[in-house]
């Protein structure tokens, strides 16, 4: 029996850019929207506008690694789980950062 595997690389990246292409866009629709009536919308669309690239970009250093050190290198896994701690804990503190100040106005 040959395994196959459930989607390719192709359909993958063709997922990815749609779905942070979607959260881009119903982030500057929400931003523009509803940017003084709801803050918690405000916050939501903060979140999908930064978001959308964010998922683009990391996407982009995952592949940048493994392109650099190889698929099943260990050097490779510490380097994409650095990066994606570094961005994540970089966003949560900024959007955290909104929040509290948006909160106390």
């Amino acid at each position: 029996m040959i395994m196959k595997e459930l989607i390719d690389e192709k359909t993958f990246v063709t997922g990815l850019t749609a779905a942070a292409g979607l959260l881009f866009i119903v982030g500057a629709a929400l931003f523009l929207g509803w940017r003084k009536r709801r803050p918690t919308v405000f916050f939501a669309s903060l979140v999908m506008l930064i978001g959308g690239p964010a998922l683009w970009l990391l996407w982009l250093a995952y592949c940048g690694v493994v392109k650099h050190f190889g698929l099943d290198s260990v050097k490779g896994l510490g380097v994409n789980l650095v990066i994606f701690i570094a961005v994540g804990a970089l966003l949560g503190v900024l959007l955290g950062f909104l929040q509290r100040r948006r909160t106390e106005n």
